[in-house]
């Protein structure tokens, strides 16, 4: 009786280490991820928030939940073949969906390649790509990429980190079309606690505590009650209010009389269509641009950090999320085999 590892589990360990082992310098500017909320949530800013109030509801937390996302807010230049992300809900209780592509909402998503697993400290850490081995379709894809179902459980504040690579593994970032790592803009750094002992992440190299760059963070307000509902315009906008002006008073011998004028009665011609060639091509369907226009208007940004190390990181990081996962499953990847 013995127990065998099965070649997916080590090949998967022995990419984790291979991720681990390629570190990327942390951006200063350039491609850049940001957290969102969406649902039973207002916040400051419908487009990039820095601030939400959600509701407690003591009697029934889930059912004020509410989905916070991940934003490609700047994509690399030249497009990209895939992201991983990992966020530090900070006190907010997580609620994961059936599956992996439930959640990845990145359009360009090879069914195939989402990952997923749930740090040591609760953390959500995923992994997707448009394919697993060259050749990379590009994506442009600038928007959500990522929703993730969660709830208050108290009524306070909580700030929620979306952790950057190289020093959090499995942080954001973006998966070049070469399958090199992409590092995203830093905002801040925090020390947390990633492994889930109970006490901030230490340093061995240099006996200090981690320092984890952040490619941002959003604070949730919890209160009790229901949220006030903003009463949204109509599709047509929100009317622009009209100010009446106040006659000026007349003197006080009072307002003159005026004196009716006979004015000579001249006959409009008839008013016609204009002709198809006299219409302006900016009043066409969608604009001069149309609509959403094309892939190259995206917002993009020359990547200044160069994403040197490894090659394979697209393998590397995505099959780590999947050794993170068997060894969380508790013996997923071992198998009991008989040899006579």
């Amino acid at each position: 009786m013995k127990y065998r590892m099965s070649v997916g589990a080590m090949l998967a360990a022995l990419f984790a280490i291979a991720a681990l082992s390629a570190p990327q310098p942390a951006a200063a500017s350039g491609p850049a991820m940001a957290l969102g909320a969406t649902g039973n949530v207002l916040c400051d800013d419908p487009i990039r928030p820095t601030r939400c109030t959600a509701e407690f509801n003591a009697d029934n937390p889930a059912a004020a939940q509410f989905a916070i996302t991940v934003d490609a807010t700047v994509i690399p230049q030249g497009g990209y073949a895939g992201f991983a992300s990992e966020v530090v809900f900070g006190g907010l209780r997580y609620v994961q969906r059936a599956v992996c592509t439930d959640e990845v909402v990145w359009p360009d998503l090879a069914a195939d390649v989402c990952f997923r697993t749930i740090g040591l400290a609760g953390q959500s850490q995923h992994g997707a790509s448009t394919s697993i081995i060259p050749p990379f379709a590009k994506s442009n894809h600038s928007g959500a990429l990522l929703e993730l179902d969660v709830h208050c459980t108290d009524e306070d504040t909580h700030e929620l980190l979306l952790t950057a690579l190289p020093i959090a593994p499995f942080g954001a970032g973006y998966i070049g079309l070469d399958g090199r790592a992409v590092p995203v803009k830093t905002d801040g750094s925090r020390n947390l606690d990633l492994d889930g002992d109970g006490e901030l992440d230490l340093d061995f190299r240099f006996g200090e505590l981690t320092e984890y760059k952040l490619a941002d963070s959003l604070e949730i307000e919890c209160v009790a009650g229901a949220l006030a509902t903003p009463t949204p315009c109509t599709p047509a906008g929100c009317p622009t209010p009209t100010f009446t002006p106040t006659p000026t008073p007349c003197p006080l011998q009072g307002c003159p009389t005026a004196t009716p004028r006979p004015r000579p009665r001249t006959l409009s011609p008839p008013m016609r269509p204009p002709a198809p060639e006299q219409l302006s091509p900016a009043f066409g369907r969608g604009g001069p641009l149309g609509v959403g226009g094309s892939p190259d208007s995206l917002p993009i940004a020359g990547n200044s950090a160069v994403a040197a190390g490894d090659d394979w990181f697209l393998i590397a990081i995505l099959a780590s999320m999947a050794a993170a996962a068997l060894v969380a499953g508790a013996g997923a990847a071992l198998y009991l085999r008989d040899e006579r």
